[in-house]
C-alpha cells in the first residue's frame, strides 16, 4: 500500500465538477492500476441493474486494481487529509457581509431565540404571535436541538433541491418556535444566500473521510465503466462542524435564482433579487 502515498499537491474537491477531483483521483491510483484499467473499465459486464449500485461499483473497481478495495479505501481516506472541498452552507439573509467578516458561527439557541422576538416585533403579518411569543420560546421542546453546530453540505444541487426550507425560511430552530403560519412573512425577510466554503478536510472525523473516499471511488468508477461523461450524481453528505467556520474559510457567496420548497410539494420559489449588498464584494 505504499506505493499508493505519492505526493500530490492539495486540490479542492467541488463534488459537482467531476473534472475538479477526477484528474487527481486517477493519479493517486495510477500506482495500482491493471494494465490496460481504461479497456476494462468500460468491458466490464454486467452492466448495473441502477445508477447508484455500490456492490457493482465495488466490483467494477476491484477488477482494474491490484490491491484490494478495502485497503484503497482506507489510504485515499487518509490521503484526503491534505485536501480541500468545496462545501456549501444555506441560509437566508438580507446582507451577507457578516460571513466575509466573521465567517459562520456556532447555532446558539439564546441568539436564535434574540432573532425570533425581532422578527416577530418587526413584522406586522406576525403581530397575532406577540402576546405569547415568550411562552413559546419557553416551552420550546427542542431549546438544545443542533447547539454547538454547524453544517455544510458536500453538495449545493441538495441545498437547493432537497432541503431548501434553510434557503427559503432561514433557521430550522427559528421555523420550529414560529410554526407554519409565520412561512409567508419569512419568504419575505432577506435572500435565499448559499455561502461558499473552502473546508481543510484534515478538520473532518476519519469517519466522514472514509465516507466521503468511498462516494468519490464509487462515482468515478460509475462515470468511467458507463462512459457517461462528466455528469456527478447529487449526493446528500453533510459535514457537521464543532467548530465556527473562520471567515478565512470563506470563499464568497451568491443566490440561487430558485429554490425547491419541501414543505410545499417542491413548489419552485423564484429569487426576485438575487443580490445583497455583500455581492460587490464577492465579486470582487
Amino acid at each position: 500500500m505504499n506505493e499508493l502515498l505519492s505526493d500530490v499537491s492539495a486540490v479542492t474537491i467541488r463534488w459537482d465538477s467531476f473534472l475538479s477531483w477526477s484528474s487527481f483521483l486517477q493519479n493517486w491510483l495510477k500506482p495500482v492500476f491493471k494494465k490496460d484499467h481504461p479497456k476494462l473499465l468500460k468491458t466490464y459486464h454486467p452492466k448495473p441493474q441502477y445508477i447508484d449500485d455500490p456492490d457493482w461499483m465495488s466490483k467494477v473497481l476491484q477488477s482494474v486494481i491490484r490491491e484490494h478495495a478495502d485497503h484503497v479505501h482506507e489510504a485515499l481516506a487518509d490521503e484526503l487529509k491534505s485536501h480541500y472541498i468545496h462545501a456549501f452552507h444555506g441560509c437566508r439573509t438580507d446582507n451577507a457581509v457578516s460571513y466575509h467578516h466573521h465567517g459562520i458561527r456556532l447555532n446558539d439557541p439564546n441568539e436564535q431565540a434574540a432573532e425570533v422576538r425581532k422578527i416577530v416585533e418587526q413584522e406586522e403579518g406576525l403581530a397575532s404571535m406577540r402576546p405569547t411569543i415568550e411562552r413559546n420560546i419557553a416551552e420550546f421542546d427542542s431549546w438544545d436541538r443542533d447547539t454547538g453546530r454547524v453544517y455544510l453540505s458536500a453538495d449545493e444541487r441538495s441545498l437547493i433541491e432537497d432541503a431548501g426550507h434553510y434557503l427559503i425560511y432561514g433557521s430550522e430552530w427559528m421555523q420550529c418556535v414560529l410554526g407554519w403560519g409565520a412561512h409567508a412573512v419569512l419568504r419575505e425577510r432577506g435572500v435565499p444566500t448559499v455561502i461558499d466554503v473552502n473546508l481543510p478536510l484534515r478538520t473532518q472525523p476519519d469517519e466522514t473521510r472514509r465516507e466521503l473516499a468511498s462516494k468519490m471511488l464509487e462515482e468515478w468508477t460509475r462515470i468511467c465503466a458507463n462512459d457517461a461523461g462528466h455528469w456527478v450524481r447529487d449526493i446528500d453528505f453533510s459535514f457537521i462542524l464543532r467548530n465556527a467556520v473562520p471567515s478565512s474559510w470563506v470563499i464568497s457567496h451568491h443566490h440561487p435564482a430558485y429554490v425547491l420548497d419541501p414543505y410545499y410539494q417542491r413548489a419552485k420559489r423564484i429569487t426576485r433579487d438575487p443580490s445583497c449588498p455583500a455581492c460587490e464584494r464577492s465579486e470582487s
